[in-house]
Order: C-alpha cells, then sequence, then structure tokens
C-alpha cells in the first residue's frame, strides 16, 4: 500500500539550496620548481662531462703569426697611441694618429745643389762646347801662324822676282794658299761665335731651371708644411695581436729607422 492511501498524506515538492564556495587558490610549488632546475643543472654537467671527455681531444700547441712592421717612406711624429701590446685587433681598426715630421731646417736647398738631377745636363753641355771653343781658338791660332809664314814666304819670293833669280808664276799660288787659310780662320771664327752665344744661351736655360726647380721646391715645402698640420690615423691591413710596440707619444720616427 502505497503512502497516498494514508489519511492526511499531502504530496510536496522538495527543494534542494546549493551554497556556493569560494575557490582556494592553489598554492604555488617551490620544492617542484628547485627539483626541475636541480635536474636541468645535473643534466647538463654530466652532459658537458661526457661530451669534454669522450667528443674533444686536448693537446699542447703553439700558435705562430706572421710578423708585420709598420714603417713610413717619411718621418713622422707619433700623436697618439690606440692600442696596447697584446690587444687583438683585426683589419681597418686603427693603432694610432700621427703626422709627418717637419722637414730638418738645415736642409740645402736647390740651388745649393743646383748640378743635381736636369742640371747635370747643363753642366756637362756648358764643358762639351768650352772645350770645343777651346779647340777652335787653337786652330785658329796655328792657322793664323801659317797664314804669317805664308806672307813672309811671299815677301821673299817677290823680292827674288824682282832680282830676276825667281819666276813670278810663283807668287799666284802662294797667294791662293793665303786665301785658303784666311777663308778657313774666318770659318773657325764664325763656329766659335756661333759656340760662345750658345753657351751663353745655356747658362740663360740654366738659371731659367733653376730659379723654377727653387719655385717647385719652395711650393713642395709650403704643401708639405701645411699637410704637417693634418692628423693622420693608421689603420692596420690584417687581422692579427699587437706585438712590441717601439715608439712613445709624441716620439718622431726617422726615415733612417725604417731603412736599417
Amino acid at each position: 500500500m502505497g503512502l497516498k492511501n494514508f489519511p492526511g498524506y499531502r504530496p510536496t515538492t522538495s527543494v534542494l539550496k546549493t551554497v556556493d564556495e569560494p575557490k582556494r587558490k592553489k598554492k604555488f610549488n617551490w620544492d617542484r620548481l628547485f627539483f626541475i632546475i636541480l635536474l636541468i643543472w645535473l643534466v647538463y654537467f654530466i652532459g658537458n662531462k661526457m661530451y669534454v671527455n669522450y667528443a674533444q681531444i686536448s693537446v699542447n700547441g703553439q700558435v705562430i703569426l706572421e710578423k708585420m712592421s709598420v714603417n713610413f717612406t717619411d718621418e713622422i711624429r707619433v700623436k697618439k697611441m690606440l692600442v696596447n701590446e697584446g690587444d687583438e685587433v683585426v683589419a681597418g681598426d686603427s693603432l694610432f694618429s700621427y703626422v709627418v715630421a717637419k722637414p730638418n731646417e738645415g736642409r740645402p736647398s736647390i740651388s745649393q745643389n743646383q748640378f743635381d738631377g736636369n742640371s747635370n745636363w747643363f753642366l756637362r753641355e756648358k764643358m762639351a762646347i768650352t772645350r770645343q771653343v777651346e779647340l777652335k781658338k787653337s786652330d785658329r791660332k796655328g792657322i793664323q801662324t801659317l797664314i804669317e809664314l805664308k806672307k813672309q814666304e811671299l815677301e821673299a819670293l817677290k823680292k827674288r822676282v824682282y832680282l830676276g833669280s825667281e819666276l813670278s808664276h810663283k807668287i799666284d799660288p802662294i797667294k791662293t794658299e793665303i786665301q785658303e787659310l784666311e777663308n778657313e780662320k774666318a770659318s773657325l771664327s764664325s763656329e766659335i761665335n756661333v759656340l760662345i752665344h750658345y753657351l751663353a744661351k745655356l747658362q740663360e736655360q740654366q738659371e731659367l731651371a733653376i730659379d723654377a726647380e727653387n719655385e717647385r721646391y719652395q711650393n713642395e715645402m709650403k704643401a708639405r708644411a701645411d699637410f704637417n698640420d693634418i692628423i693622420l690615423f693608421y689603420t692596420t691591413p690584417i687581422t692579427g695581436l699587437i706585438g712590441q710596440i717601439q715608439k712613445e707619444e709624441n716620439e718622431v720616427c726617422y726615415k733612417s729607422e725604417s731603412e736599417n
């Protein structure tokens, strides 16, 4: 028999009520983090040891680097060193700054060395022309002596012709010889004048050449003086290590030291 048949039974609906509890914040597990970190470190340490012991071979060796010295064709003054001994540099790095050293004040000028270079040609040519002039003057003097002797011979012959001891036909050949000697003497005198004129032209051209060379030298010295005020930088053409530095800042590197 069911409940519905009992007197006084009244069916009702049941209501269930729920209460929402607040979410509990999960606590961070620091122990797990430390364990993971320790595990990773142990794996790396053991793996690195095994790689070093079984995959790498270590031996004693020596590295030989090509040595290169820095030399200049002109005298320079080091302004500032930008590297130290033992530094590693790559191609294109600046090693130091410098300026071109000023020339010595006691350096002789072009006028003091006028027989150097192209002036040697003037000297040789003048000496050759002077020698030719002296030889032709000597030849002319010898011809003049022959002319005087021939004239004396002609006068003596004329006297003998007047006296009747000689024939007159001998006079004309001697006159012809005298005339030929006179012509030869005149030709030598003309050549001597031409050579003397050429010698004067050589002297004039030499003086002009010396003046032009002096002007060129002065312009070059002025350009060098202007260039001395420019600070330059020396860059290495190769990669390597800096070895021994033999110069200090503001010290002059002479050309003679580079040649030794």
